[in-house]
């Protein structure tokens, strides 16, 4: 009877390790297959996304985005300003990372596909017969220059920010406008877009220390702040001028100042 005792036990113990066994391998596999599906998902929404409207990050740790003549380049071209709307016009994987192709007013390169962020399928950016605005505040200004070249003559100084101007032409990053009778080019690097398309909300994303913006009554750095509206706020537009936003926050309505806010998905 110990003999016939000893074998049931043994028996029962192979068929407990047989069933750690199968609920092991199908946990294993369960899990594998998820993984993999959940990887070839991610995939298929990238490739689904592979062309129209990004917009650059923005970044502290950046001062604009490198852009290069090929994928996994190590010597940028040039660089694309943070938070602007560029063209995703190719993408491609290289030594394991993802490389967009991307345009921006007639300046195209490629860029790692981390500093980029999806908004739309329709193409919203800087092109002939775009209007813009000066994106940058600084005492003296932007110049507008008589060819797209900083070593040109600058046919005009100080231009201030908000300025508005209608792109007459672009090439590698600069735009040829008129202001004032004066035409000349300004580089479209400072310079900001009015997407206008019902899929394009707008985010606060200060670049700075400061967690909140002012909410303004009329656009404009002297005009009284009604509210403070926090970082990472999503806002939709229903005017623009000379750089500014005016949208509702809490229920009242009022005015952003555009520098402080990058376009980007409408949230659902």
């Amino acid at each position: 009877m110990p003999k016939l005792y000893k074998k049931l036990i043994d028996i029962i113990a192979l068929l407990c390790l047989a069933a750690v066994f199968l609920f092991t391998f199908s946990y294993l596999k369960s899990w594998w297959t998820e993984e993999i599906g959940e990887k070839r998902q991610e995939q298929n929404i990238w490739k689904e996304k592979r062309t129209g409207t990004w917009c650059t990050i923005k970044s502290n740790s950046l001062d604009g985005v490198p852009i290069y003549d090929e994928a996994g380049g190590s010597v940028p071209i040039g660089s694309l300003p943070e938070g602007k709307l560029c063209e995703l016009t190719d993408s491609t994987i290289k030594e394991g990372k993802k490389w967009g192709k991307v345009k921006y007013a007639g300046l195209s390169g490629w860029m790692k596909m981390s500093y980029l962020k999806y908004i739309c399928q329709e193409s919203i950016s800087i092109q002939k017969d775009s209007q813009i605005y000066i994106n940058v505040s600084t005492e003296k200004g932007i110049r507008m220059y008589q060819e797209p070249d900083v070593t040109s003559d600058a046919v005009l100084k100080g231009i201030p920010y908000g300025a508005e101007f209608i792109v007459q032409e672009t090439r590698d990053g600069w735009g040829k406008v008129s202001n004032n009778g004066r035409t000349g080019w300004i580089n479209l690097y400072y310079a900001g877009c009015y997407p206008e398309s019902s899929k394009a909300a707008w985010k606060v994303e200060t670049l700075s220390s400061a967690q909140q913006i002012n909410f303004r009554e009329k656009p404009g750095e002297d005009q009284r702040s009604i509210a403070k509206v926090p970082e990472n706020t999503y806002l939709e537009m229903k005017e623009f001028k000379n750089g500014w936003g005016r949208t509702e926050y809490e229920g009242q309505e009022g005015w952003v100042k555009l520098s402080y806010l990058t376009p980007c998905k409408k949230k659902k």
